[in-house]
Parts: C-alpha cells; sequence; structure tokens
C-alpha cells in the first residue's frame, strides 16, 4: 500500500495539519504533500491565525495542487483532503475540505466538530437516506469537495473554546475503521505517543484498508 496521506505539526506557530491525497499510485502522495507544505508556508508567513487565515491558506493550497496537476498532465484526477488546527488568541479554530476530520476530548466524550464534504453526508442532511450507517458505507468515499479537483471550493471552518483536554486531526483510515467510542476511549492514554500508536493500531486490526495518519494536541 503506498501511503497517501502527509502530516505535519508546526508547534513553533501552533498549528497542525492532516491531509489525504487521492488520485492513485504517486499522484495521491503527491497532491497531500504539496498542499500540506503550501498550507503550512501560507500559515508561517501569517501575522495571526484565525478563519480568515486558514481559509486563504486552504485556497493557495488547492491552486497549488491544480498546478501541479497540470504540469503532470492530471488535472482533474488528483486532489487531497486537508484539515487544519490552529491556536488563536481566543481559543482555537479549524478549517476543512473533504472527510479528514477533527474531534476534540472533553470529560471523557468525544465530539467531532467537522463534517464531512461527502455525498453520504449530504444525502443525510437533506433526509433521503433513513439509514445512515448504510449510507456511509455506499457513499462515503464520493467527495463533494477536495482540494485540487474542480467543482466547489468552499472551505468549512469553526472556532472553537480552548476548554477541551485534547484535540485529534485524522485521516478516514482512523475514522472508517475505528468507531467514535472506541478513539474516545483510547483518547484517554495518557501519553500522546502511546496513544497515537494505539490508534493507529486499533485501525490497522480492524482490516487497515487505508493510510492511518493522526495528530494529537494538548492545549
Amino acid at each position: 500500500m503506498r501511503n497517501e496521506d502527509w502530516a505535519h505539526l508546526e508547534t513553533n506557530h501552533g498549528f497542525a495539519i492532516v491531509a489525504d491525497g487521492m488520485g492513485g499510485l504517486q499522484a495521491g502522495q503527491i497532491a497531500s504533500r504539496t498542499a500540506v507544505e503550501r498550507t503550512t508556508d501560507a500559515l508561517i508567513a501569517s501575522p495571526k491565525l484565525d478563519v480568515d487565515t486558514l481559509e486563504s491558506a486552504l485556497k493557495l493550497a488547492h491552486e497549488a495542487v491544480q498546478a501541479k496537476a497540470k504540469g503532470l498532465d492530471l488535472l482533474g484526477r488528483m486532489g487531497t483532503t486537508l484539515v487544519i488546527w490552529a491556536v488563536t488568541p481566543g481559543g482555537c479554530v479549524c478549517s476543512h475540505i473533504g472527510d479528514s476530520r477533527a474531534y476534540r476530548i472533553r470529560g471523557g466524550r468525544i465530539e467531532q466538530f467537522t463534517k464531512d464534504q461527502s455525498l453520504a453526508q449530504r444525502l443525510i442532511d437533506l433526509g433521503l437516506s433513513e439509514n445512515d450507517e448504510e449510507t456511509r458505507a455506499h457513499n462515503a468515499h464520493i467527495l463533494t469537495q477536495a482540494i485540487g479537483l474542480p467543482g466547489d471550493f468552499e472551505p468549512e471552518s469553526i472556532t472553537i473554546d480552548s476548554e477541551y483536554e485534547r484535540y485529534l486531526l485524522c485521516s478516514d483510515g482512523l475514522s472508517d475503521m475505528v468507531d467514535d467510542a472506541r478513539i474516545c476511549e483510547l483518547m484517554q492514554i495518557p501519553d500522546l505517543e502511546t496513544c497515537s500508536d494505539e490508534l493507529i493500531k486499533a485501525a490497522l486490526d480492524r482490516g487497515g484498508r487505508d493510510n492511518v495518519s493522526v495528530v494529537l494536541i494538548e492545549p
């Protein structure tokens, strides 16, 4: 299995990124790495981190991946999801495109605060599915938006208070294989490195059909 995920934690500037590339073979890895590197450059160069800054960085990443795809004659066939978490003066902010996710943990409870930009989620939101589990199983990997691909490009963002014990960014290699209850249970492991290893192991133990990337953050 070729790794098409790319993750980055920038402790000096207070942000983290996870991306999951699409396109097969080398294209997905190129897309995710290009997007993360362009996003990182934009955030480091910015005097502040807020919703506008994160969404502008995503737009720059979108353009960079499209340019790279055009040069490889893969325009329209190479893209990536991406989720960013960043510290702000008033707390935290998160922006994303696609179905890479962000969670927060507090008091032994887990909350997903990104919403997948996928056909499955759209059908559920429109009330066109009576069986959410079946809908996700058949349509979860059909994305409605992604960096580098043609069509709509509308990042979703949320501002978060800082009163949470831990945050988790992950690719769908984790969230597709491990349910929220088990993720929450593993997130109680005190040591971050051990916690990360156990999350990845849980996904692999359940079949590990995709690359698994996680970033854990304690404010």
